[in-house]
């Protein structure tokens, strides 16, 4: 047979196409490109597209012309240059690069690492600027927060131990005094 049916459905369901506008465009490019002729579209959802299958004795470069630059002009589209900068979030990781590998594991007082904190440029500036402060205002915390380890017992620990310890204590205590601080100014 030269021409027969093509009904819509049967043809999504048997290439596994579930939209009607993806079956409908790839069925058109078809057309265009000249693999199948068109005789006669359907009217309704219950007649079917009419449709010939072409014979090529020789290959044609225009199908592939065209399908190659419809795919060119889609993938240009989607990979265009953006101007705008994407913005990751810092994470801080201490620097160990003043501490030998055998001292990870070592103990020391609470005094040497806070000396040793702010002797590292690199680290205190990556922390000023994560939490918005600076050098003299980690140097007061660093103090408070010694201060609060020594009453709590803790005379030594790790360096990273140490580090991480206190960003989390200045982040937990700039959170408590951002919630607390406007109902100390209320007055009944």
């Amino acid at each position: 047979r030269e021409k027969f049916g093509f009904p819509t459905e049967m043809a999504k369901d048997a290439i596994g196409i579930k939209s009607y506008n993806t079956y409908i465009k790839t069925l058109n490019d078809l057309v265009d490109w000249g693999f199948i002729k068109m005789i006669e579209r359907s009217k309704n959802q219950y007649s079917s597209n009419i449709i010939a299958l072409s014979y090529f004795d020789k290959a044609l470069d225009k199908a592939l012309d065209k399908a190659i630059t419809k795919h060119l002009t889609k993938q240009s589209e989607s990979t265009c240059e953006s101007n705008d900068s994407i913005n990751k979030p810092k994470t801080i990781k201490p620097k160990t690069s003043n501490i030998k590998e055998d001292e990870e594991d070592v103990l020391f007082t609470i005094d040497k690492l806070k000396e040793r904190y702010l002797s590292d440029e690199d680290l205190v500036s990556a922390v000023s600027q994560t939490l918005n402060t600076n050098h003299g205002e980690i140097e007061k915390k660093l103090t408070t927060f010694n201060e609060h380890l020594k009453s709590t017992g803790i005379n030594s620990k790790k360096w990273l131990d140490y580090t991480s310890h206190f960003l989390n204590w200045y982040r937990i205590n700039n959170n408590q005094k951002k919630v607390s601080s406007p109902f100390d100014n209320l007055s009944f």
